[in-house]
């Protein structure tokens, strides 16, 4: 649906969304660490940079590599169906087109919020949206709840503010709990001397903690010790069994998100003035039950026990991209699913791949490695998987 390069994430164009990881940690290369920052050309290794900015870089280098090739071919088509057949797939596209191909990467990236999440009154309400990052906020005329607390709500109320928005916004999510700050001058401390306990998840919370209070102790930023558990954080997640994994996402997810994924002081000096004026509000809690009358949608919500319902003209769902394979809508997905190709993981978190000659990377592979979805990680499996293709004489250059 977008030309090559943006995606979802980096299509945006205001200025105000930025990305939350530092540019010296942006770069699509990693033997060339400072490539991002070089490209810039007016930042500091430490600049949170608009999302937009990214994505141009990621488009700039692709067209640099397909200039010279012209072994790479672009089809901007929607693919709806993918058959083996022997050593072979044929793919074919909505247009009646059909291709044919030995290997084959599912490159899927995000896909929407999942609806199916949000009670039916409110789904199929005419106020309701889905996709934080195609509102109009200047035809939102009324009070609005997001549906989750996360980066993409930080993001969505900037997008409200930034159009001068002035009734009322609401976060709710099941713990009420915001993106901690990001530090841009925080860089990772070394991981092994931190000698943490990581058989299980509360092992490894028990350790982290003890290593957090000596780090501080010490003057050590506690985000640096976060960063240091990026690079082991897949062979941690791995070696966990599934019942470890289980208990992970039940009873520390959620805190794990806000200090891993936190937002940049610029985002987070938006909410704040909306949350000291009054115009934003937070609520935390599970849906329960929902009803409408005319333009009013009204969510009636339970924390520990305690109801409450809250009223508003406009719903938006913020929950973040839909990792649960088997309940996705989307044509293709249902037909890999169908014939075999793919199959959900037991986590719901994203895909596993049942056929030889395919591949993928990113979102897709986060049951695999549960950290799968950020810039240094993807651009290793990418690394990894274009070496690979090259042993197979796909990639001739």
């Amino acid at each position: 649906a977008r030309a090559p390069g943006g995606g979802l994430a980096f299509s945006t164009r205001s200025p105000n969304h930025r990305m939350n990881g530092t540019a010296r940690a942006m770069s699509a290369f990693p033997d060339r660490p400072l490539d991002f920052v070089a490209w810039l050309g007016t930042q500091t290794e430490d600049a949170l940079v608009p999302r937009a900015a990214f994505g141009a870089y990621i488009a700039h280098h692709l067209r640099a590599a397909c200039i010279p090739n012209g072994l790479i071919q672009f089809e901007r088509t929607t693919v709806v169906d993918i058959i083996p057949e022997n050593t072979q797939f044929l793919i074919t596209c909505s247009n009646g087109e059909h291709f044919r191909a030995r290997n084959l990467t599912l490159a899927l990236g995000n896909y929407p919020a999942d609806a199916s999440i949000v009670p039916a009154a409110i789904r199929n309400h005419p106020n309701y949206l889905n996709d934080p990052w195609s509102i109009d906020p200047y035809r939102i005329d009324g009070d609005i709840l997001c549906i989750g607390s996360g980066l993409t709500a930080m993001d969505a109320c900037v997008t409200l503010w930034t159009s001068g928005f002035s009734h009322k916004i609401r976060l709710l999510s099941r713990h009420g709990l915001l993106p901690l700050l990001e530090d841009p001058h925080s860089k990772a401390v070394d991981y092994p001397a931190l000698e943490l306990d990581a058989r299980s998840p509360f092992a490894l919370l028990r350790s982290f903690r003890r290593a957090a209070r000596a780090a501080a102790a010490d003057g050590v930023d506690w985000r640096s010790l976060i960063e240091a558990l990026r690079n082991p954080s897949p062979g941690i997640w791995q070696a966990w069994t599934l019942r470890d994994r289980k208990r992970f996402l039940r009873h520390l997810q959620a805190y794990w998100s806000v200090h891993r994924y936190r937002v940049p002081p610029q985002t987070a000096a938006i909410c704040y003035e909306l949350m000291a004026s009054g115009q934003l509000l937070r609520h935390r809690g599970i849906i329960k039950r929902a009803g409408t009358v005319g333009e009013l949608m009204t969510i009636h919500t339970s924390d520990r026990g305690v109801m409450q319902a809250i009223e508003t003209r406009y719903v938006l769902n913020c929950t973040g991209p839909q990792s649960d394979y088997a309940c996705n809508p989307d044509r293709l997905v249902q037909s890999l699913l169908r014939r075999g190709l793919i199959r959900g993981d037991a986590l719901r978190l994203g895909i596993e791949l049942l056929h030889p000659g395919m591949y993928s990377l990113g979102p897709p592979l986060r049951g695999a490695y549960y950290e799968s979805t950020a810039v240094p990680e993807i651009r290793a499996q990418a690394l990894a998987l274009a070496r690979e293709l090259a042993t197979k004489g796909v990639c001739a250059n």
